[in-house]
């Protein structure tokens, strides 16, 4: 829902009608924690526009104030301690602001982080791609895609900065809006481009380029999503050895398969405190599932610690493993 938020969110604030404005920008801010940046890029756009700087203000302000209320208050008041989205970014600094000051006096910072994984540097180029780079045409537009685009640059985590995971939905209305303003811009001094014979091989390209980036994506990451896939029919052979109400741990592609269980952990973790499940006798997973082709896997966490677990079954591609002993909750705290 972010994209379509956000799209309505500008469209009603060009045509004039704030309160629908406002109206759909309560609703991005209410979708993820990162829309508030979101929102504030919308803002630096619309601040660019003479006609709307006031609105373009407002909405930079409150986008601001609602990300660092997100992160700063909800986040942790909800899981019961500090956020772990600011563990991201532990390699530049041990507090938000020293990671500031870090990154505001120590220009090296910036080239380690460039040179230490290239998808860095790619990751907003490739958004930009499909609509033929043409947000670079749009400066306010540029700007406000790298001030939604940091906080993924930024982090240790790959995943924020590379396709065919959920964190750049929060960028690509951005990309698309400072695209039609580049092609307008672009429209204005070279009418040829508008030429109707240059529509249909125009919107050919970008859907080869769609296809082209998000190809890995579809095949390996989404493969839940296609019928008689050979991963959910080695579910199905695993599934009736997990009894229904056993605490399971599950990688992050089969996690949701289980979405309907009350003591579910996101593989690595395999435990949770006594303060999460008060009734539990004890606080490991019983069973481990393991995707062994899950990116999320490192050489420690390809299969859990032996001496807490045992392999009870495998497949091509998972691994079901059972808790050899179950700890009580008592013994666990003392």
């Amino acid at each position: 829902y972010v994209p379509l938020f956000a799209l309505c969110c500008y469209d009603a604030a060009i045509r004039g009608r704030l309160r629908a404005a406002w109206g759909w920008c309560v609703l991005l801010l209410l979708t993820r924690e990162e829309c508030g940046l979101t929102a504030a890029g919308l803002g630096l756009i619309l601040l660019a526009d003479p006609q709307r700087r006031r609105t373009g203000a407002a909405m930079i302000a409150v986008g601001a104030a609602a990300f660092a209320v997100a992160l700063f208050v909800l986040l942790p008041w909800f899981r019961g301690g500090p956020s772990d989205t600011l563990a991201r970014y532990g390699h530049l600094g041990a507090s938000p602001s020293e990671i500031v000051v870090n990154l505001l006096t120590r220009p090296s910072l910036w080239l380690e982080l460039a040179t230490s994984d290239a998808r860095r540097l790619l990751f907003v180029p490739t958004l930009m791609l499909p609509f033929g780079l043409l947000a670079l045409l749009s400066p306010a537009g540029t700007l406000a895609i790298l001030l939604v685009a940091a906080p993924g640059l930024l982090s240790a985590q790959f995943t924020q900065y590379t396709l065919g995971w959920h964190y750049p939905f929060t960028t690509i209305p951005l990309v698309t809006i400072a695209s039609i303003l580049g092609l307008r811009r672009l429209v204005a001094h070279r009418p040829i481009v508008c030429s109707a014979a240059w529509a249909p091989r125009l919107a050919l390209a970008q859907l080869a380029m769609l296809l082209v980036l998000n190809l890995d994506g579809a095949l390996v990451e989404h493969r839940w999503m296609m019928p008689h896939n050979p991963v959910r029919d080695e579910l199905a052979r695993l599934r009736p050895l997990i009894a229904d109400d056993a605490p399971i741990s599950a990688t992050s592609k089969l996690a949701p398969q289980f979405a309907h269980r009350r003591h579910l952990a996101l593989y690595p973790a395999t435990g949770w405190s006594r303060e999460t499940f008060p009734r539990l006798e004890h606080r490991e997973a019983e069973w481990v599932l393991i995707d062994i082709e899950d990116r999320w896997l490192t050489d420690a966490t390809r299969a859990p610690a032996a001496e807490a677990y045992r392999l009870v079954e495998s497949t091509p591609r998972l691994r079901l493993y059972r808790l050899r002993e179950i700890t009580p909750v008592a013994e666990a705290v003392e």
